[in-house]
């Protein structure tokens, strides 16, 4: 599961919200590996102690394609390659 958040907390409900859709989702389906784009969800899925395969962190600038590339390529990886948990 890629979750994508803000890195700062000025976003009203929305880390919250974020948060509550992931635990949700990953309360039916309990085989999800993760990949956090922002810094607000990483300490969240960090504590609940769920697989964390990346995390990346893009600061308050807009990601440029150098940044993007290597969550592209994770994401590759492990869906299009149709790499899983069990496969590790």
């Amino acid at each position: 599961m890629v979750v994508i958040s803000p890195d700062k907390g000025l976003c009203g409900g929305l880390n919250t919200n974020l948060i509550r859709e992931a635990i949700n989702y990953d309360s039916k389906n309990k085989n999800n590996i993760y990949l956090t784009v922002g810094k607000k969800t990483e300490s969240t899925i960090i504590s609940l102690q769920k697989e964390l395969i990346a995390s990346f962190k893009f600061g308050s600038t807009l990601p440029t394609f150098e940044k993007v590339l290597p969550v592209i390529k994770i994401i590759d990886e492990y869906f299009l390659d149709k790499k899983s948990v069990a496969l590790k």
